[in-house]
C-alpha cells in the first residue's frame, strides 16, 4: 500500500499544537474535507462530509505527540489509518507530520487529489495556530 507523509513547521509550542489537534471538535476548522462537522457518539466520533458520515476513533499520547485518526468499519476493523505526530522543532516551534495511505482500489489520481487537499489543510492548520485563532 502506498503512503505519503507530509509535514509542516508551526511557530507554536508542541503542547499547544497537540492540544488543538487532539480535539476532534477542531477538525472542521482545519480539515473540512474530512469533517464538515463532528459529534461524539458512544466511544466514537462521527465526521460528517458531503459524501456522508465516517465513524472514527482517536488514539492519542501527549508524551510521544501521537494523534492517530482511525476510521472504523466495525469495532475492531479500520478502513482509514492516518497516523500523525507533533514533534518539537527548535525551542518554541513544532513539526506536524501526517501520513496518508492510499486506499485499496484508489486510483493514483484520486490519491494525488487527497494528498493535495491534505497539504492545503496543513497550511490552514498552521495559519490558525500561528495567528492565535485556534481555540
Amino acid at each position: 500500500m502506498k503512503t505519503r507523509t507530509r509535514s509542516i513547521t508551526i511557530a507554536a509550542e508542541p503542547r499547544a499544537v497537540f492540544a488543538y489537534i487532539s480535539r476532534p471538535e477542531n477538525l472542521p476548522a482545519w480539515a473540512p474535507a474530512f469533517a464538515e462537522s463532528v459529534r461524539a457518539e458512544d466511544d466514537y466520533w462521527i465526521a460528517t462530509t458531503s459524501r456522508g458520515e465516517t465513524r472514527f476513533v482517536l488514539r492519542v499520547d501527549e508524551g510521544y505527540g501521537i494523534v492517530d485518526f482511525l476510521g472504523l468499519i466495525s469495532a475492531d476493523a479500520y478502513a482509514l489509518r492516518a497516523p500523525t505526530r507533533v514533534v518539537p522543532n527548535g525551542p518554541k516551534d513544532s513539526e506536524y507530520l501526517f501520513t496518508l495511505f492510499q486506499a485499496p482500489r484508489e486510483s493514483e489520481d484520486a490519491f494525488g487529489a487527497r494528498l493535495a487537499v491534505l497539504c492545503d489543510e496543513l497550511v490552514v492548520l498552521r495559519d490558525l495556530l500561528q495567528s492565535g485563532a485556534a481555540s
